[in-house]
């Protein structure tokens, strides 16, 4: 059976993405010494943490960073995820093009009231 731990908090106020770079190449230095096999590092989706992403060369295609060896993944932690997603609909809007069918693309737009209108939609329902 696999398990899943957190294995340490950082406050970083004060760290830049190199510093901060270090101290998450070391911290998989001191878990990997104690045996433990590091696959991935979690974290919210604050401006330190999308330099240190974009430092390691962390991209959507290539959601993962090389620590000597060891291929560990990066993400953003979901909660935080769902709440930029929540405010782009609120603020925004998203804007969405589909090329997956023919040749000419398809261009959609969502926005807040979408979400709105879909649960009340659902609550009838019920």
């Amino acid at each position: 059976m696999c398990k899943f731990q957190v294995l340490g908090y950082y406050f970083t106020s004060p760290t830049d993405k190199f510093s901060l770079k270090k101290l998450v190449e070391e911290a998989i230095d001191i878990l990997q010494s104690c045996g433990l096999d590091v696959v991935s590092i979690v974290c919210a989706q604050g401006p330190k943490n999308q330099g240190l992403f974009k430092e390691m060369n962390v991209r959507i295609e290539n959601p993962f960073f090389v620590h000597k060896t060891k291929k560990i993944y990066a993400m953003y932690d979901p909660p935080h995820l769902l709440k930029s997603v929540r405010n782009n609909l609120k603020n925004h809007g998203i804007y969405y093009e589909d090329t997956s069918i023919g040749d000419t693309p398809r261009t959609a737009f969502a926005n807040w009231k979408h979400i709105e209108e879909l649960y009340e939609m659902d609550s009838k329902k019920m």
